[in-house]
């Protein structure tokens, strides 16, 4: 019985190794290609895995990305910086200014319906996928 734990485990951990792999800047989809030369050019990339139908993308600065299959950014964290402008819908930016001045986002998340933000304060803020705000946690 041990032994057919013990090879099920490792077959197991075989299948999710196999599913993610550490791929180059050329197999990327355009789309996040020019995301990361649009905002991070002075950026280098660490390391690219992909897993599944999503891409993960570390740069030397701390940053992480996650792109899905087609190359639309649906993860940006800057750790402890400022997202690029850019990338924030003006709405919610705008939102971020008026209401939070002494703070900045350093994280967002696109999900299918809204977008979950983050600000170096650690509050985390939701919006609607026009950008209206709609709790904060």
């Amino acid at each position: 019985m041990k032994k057919i734990l013990l090879l099920l485990t490792c077959i197991l951990s075989v299948a999710v190794i196999s599913c993610e792999k550490q791929i180059t800047i050329d197999k990327l989809p355009q789309k996040a290609k020019l995301f990361l030369n649009n905002y991070f050019l002075d950026s280098q990339v660490l390391s690219i895995e992909k897993s599944g139908s999503s891409y993960d993308v570390i740069l030397t600065d701390g940053t992480n990305l996650e792109f899905n299959k087609s190359g639309d950014w649906t993860e940006v964290d800057c750790q402890t910086r400022p997202i690029p402008v850019g990338i924030v819908p003006s709405s919610i930016q705008t939102y971020v200014l008026t209401n939070f001045p002494e703070s900045f986002i350093t994280k967002i998340k696109k999900e299918r319906k809204n977008y979950d933000i983050e600000l170096n304060s650690g509050l985390e803020l939701t919006f609607d996928q026009n950008g209206n705000f709609l709790h904060a946690d």
